[in-house]
């Protein structure tokens, strides 16, 4: 079984001041990408989010539609990967949580998917196409293994629906930080502050920004409202734009210290 740790270490962190980086990489956007997520571990990532490759990641911009279809053009499917974080989780020491659609959950069962996390070591799930109304069958499987559910508040909800997810979301929510697909933005969007301010009314889960953090400043920013940030097109650009090169751990690295360090160690 793999390293086994829950999100309960980031309402941890949250309590000690502490803001809260989760990267996040598409598995199989190389065949060292594995490599990669424990590169952005021991750059300071509080948690890392790993995307599982699908072919129409509907919430998803160009470039992790790129990784996606990069990854399964590999041979990369979930079993694949499944076997290969087997692997990975025993090098981690922080939680790791996969960020799916819910086709592939569905396809290949929501007990055997749930009961394979665990055994795997992961501690939750991002399910961004699986509504509060649909979620009760795999928020059951997850809780049986103990697997957090992050879900995900957009600048549209309304105040009472984003308090009934706020509610039921475990680890963390994930506060969109705009009204549309995963992409580099060049500046934070005056919503996503209004988002994080609205859900920290009726929670005092930790709350982070997504979509659209795509610089160290746009973190910085974002950090003064928030509890953290996902940072997720940026760094697949990177990685995409220097896949080959012998240095691309060391930028990776590199790129997420300075993420790390805007926001606060």
């Amino acid at each position: 079984m793999g390293y086994s740790m829950n999100l309960s270490t980031l309402t941890q962190k949250k309590a000690a001041g502490q803001k809260l980086l989760v990267p996040y990489v598409t598995a199989g956007i190389s065949d060292k990408w594995s490599d990669l997520v424990i590169c952005l571990a021991d750059a300071g990532a509080d948690a890392v989010e790993i995307g599982l490759p699908f072919s129409d990641p509907m919430i998803d911009g160009k470039i992790i539609q790129m990784a996606c279809k990069t990854a399964l053009d590999a041979g990369y499917n979930t079993q694949k990967i499944f076997d290969e974080l087997r692997i990975l989780t025993e090098k981690v020491d922080v939680p790791l949580v996969v960020m799916t659609y819910y086709n592939l959950i569905l396809a290949r069962g929501l007990a055997k998917t749930a009961c394979d996390l665990a055994e795997l070591g992961i501690s939750g799930s991002i399910v961004p196409d699986l509504t509060v109304e649909e979620l009760e069958p795999w928020r059951a499987e997850s809780s049986t293994n103990m697997l957090d559910n992050i879900l995900l508040i957009a600048p549209s909800t309304p105040l009472t629906r984003a308090a009934e997810i706020a509610e039921i979301s475990t680890g963390f929510i994930y506060a969109l930080g705009l009204m549309g697909i995963t992409g580099i933005r060049e500046t934070l969007m005056p919503e996503a502050i209004d988002n994080v301010e609205k859900i920290k009314s009726v929670t005092d889960k930790p709350v982070l920004v997504g979509v659209g953090i795509s610089s160290p400043n746009q973190a910085k920013e974002a950090s003064k409202y928030s509890d953290g940030v996902v940072v997720g097109s940026a760094l697949v650009k990177l990685i995409l734009d220097n896949a080959g090169d012998i240095e691309l751990n060391k930028k990776v690295f590199n790129f997420v210290r300075t993420f790390k360090e805007a926001i606060g160690e």
